[in-house]
């Protein structure tokens, strides 16, 4: 599966880099994940530079998997090239990290989100971006699939000063603004 495959890239990745315990560039984790889909989709990849621990590795590149996977699963019968835009920036006012996925696609099915029940792959990611990361993450139709991950900048400095790498989220006050969360 591609969840699996992703996970192979990350790890070959790390151990290429050879530095754990260090940074990464979270623009290269994407890459090597969006590399897995390149038959399926055009991916354009616009990222400032954001370095974050070796720890917070995998748990990105699942959610960056779970989002891609969703929309070239999801506009399959699609009557043109899919493509996918995936941008990264630190908004500073907000010191946080935003991270955003947009494909032309069909959108999200209105019934569907509707419901309360989501598949696994919104499972990892609503565990991951909520538990892990301390963020939030809104997704939208907007011309298609729009997906805006939310991480809190400091959340990641403070993890970097305290162990060097992530430690999960037992350190995490995750606050929801969702409705009824």
């Amino acid at each position: 599966s591609q969840r699996v495959q992703s996970m192979a890239s990350i790890h070959n990745l790390l151990c290429r880099k050879n530095t754990a315990g260090s940074m990464i560039d979270l623009y290269s984790i994407v890459r090597e994940v969006a590399g897995i889909y390149e038959d399926a989709a055009a991916i354009q990849l616009d990222f400032e530079e954001m370095l974050i621990p070796y720890g917070m590795a995998v748990s990105f590149a699942l959610v960056a998997n779970e989002i891609i996977n969703n929309s070239v699963k999801h506009n399959r019968t699609l009557s043109r090239p899919l493509s996918i835009r995936i941008s990264a920036k630190l908004n500073r006012p907000g010191d946080l990290y935003q991270i955003v996925f947009q494909d032309n696609g069909h959108g999200f099915d209105e019934r569907a989100e509707k419901s309360e029940d989501g598949g696994i792959g919104t499972v990892i990611i609503d565990s991951i971006v909520h538990m892990e990361l301390c963020g939030e993450h809104r997704k939208r139709n907007q011309n298609g699939a729009r997906v805006e991950l939310d991480i809190p900048a400091s959340f990641i400095l403070e993890e970097i000063k305290k162990y060097g790498s992530v430690v999960r989220s037992r350190h995490c006050m995750y606050r929801s603004n969702r409705v009824g969360g």
